[in-house]
C-alpha cells in the first residue's frame, strides 16, 4: 500500500539525497595520497569512505570488470533485498514529508 509521501509524489532533491557524493577534489586527493605511498585502507579512513570506493576511483578498470562480471552472471537483486530497500526508501520519504509539514 502506498504511503502518504508516495501519493503526494514528494521528490527527494539533491539536498535530501542520502547517498554521499565525492567531489573531484576528494577524488584527486585519493590519487595524490596513493601516489605518495599511502595504502588504500589508510586513504579510505582519511577520506571517510569504503576501500572499494577508493579502489574504483584509483583503478576504474576494476569497476568496469566488476560490472562486466555482473552482466555475465545475470546478477539480479533478490526480492527480499528489494523489499528492504523499498522499506528504507519509504521510511525516508515519510520522514521528509513529516519534516515538511512541521516546517510549514
Amino acid at each position: 500500500m502506498p504511503t502518504k509521501a508516495e501519493k503526494l509524489k514528494l521528490r527527494v532533491g539533491k539536498e535530501n539525497d542520502k547517498r554521499i557524493k565525492y567531489s573531484e577534489f576528494e577524488k584527486s586527493l585519493m590519487k595524490d595520497l596513493y601516489n605518495k605511498g599511502w595504502s588504500i585502507r589508510s586513504i579510505a579512513r582519511e577520506i571517510g569512505c569504503s576501500r572499494r570506493l577508493v579502489q574504483f576511483t584509483l583503478f576504474p578498470e576494476r569497476l568496469a570488470r566488476v560490472l562486466e562480471l555482473r552482466k555475465e552472471r545475470h546478477y539480479v537483486s533478490t526480492k527480499e533485498k528489494h523489499r528492504e530497500y523499498m522499506r528504507r526508501y519509504r521510511k525516508h520519504l515519510n520522514e521528509l514529508w513529516f519534516n515538511n509539514i512541521n516546517d510549514s
